[in-house]
């Protein structure tokens, strides 16, 4: 199977929350693995293909956030994203994520 990303993704591990456009709320998400473009979510499945909304993760303190767009779903209760943006302060807390990601992965619950 050939890569398609254009970003590494980097194993996260952490709670995620998911405010979708009609203001459905999806606070049991945990994301898999996470990069600067999207990431994999284990949302235990529902989620479709095309829906938009804002993603919230918080990390050392602060919430990361972005809008995103599910683009694809299996059987076994996985989501991807891709983010559609990301405002300054939270790209600045994605690319030192990331960063931290590369050295040290987080220990996960």
């Amino acid at each position: 199977m050939v890569e398609r990303r254009r970003f590494k993704r980097y194993f996260f591990g952490v709670k995620a929350a998911l405010l979708l456009s009609d203001r459905t709320m999806h606070s049991d998400l945990r994301i898999v693995n996470i990069g600067r473009n999207g990431c994999c979510v284990e949302d235990g499945g529902g989620l479709q293909v095309g829906r938009k909304g804002r993603l919230s993760v918080e990390w050392r303190g602060q919430q990361l956030q972005v809008e995103a767009e599910v683009i694809w779903n299996d059987a076994s209760g996985y989501t991807g994203f891709t983010f559609l943006s990301v405002d300054p302060a939270s790209s600045d807390l994605l690319d030192e994520l990331c960063a931290t990601l590369k050295v040290q992965p987080p220990v996960t619950e």
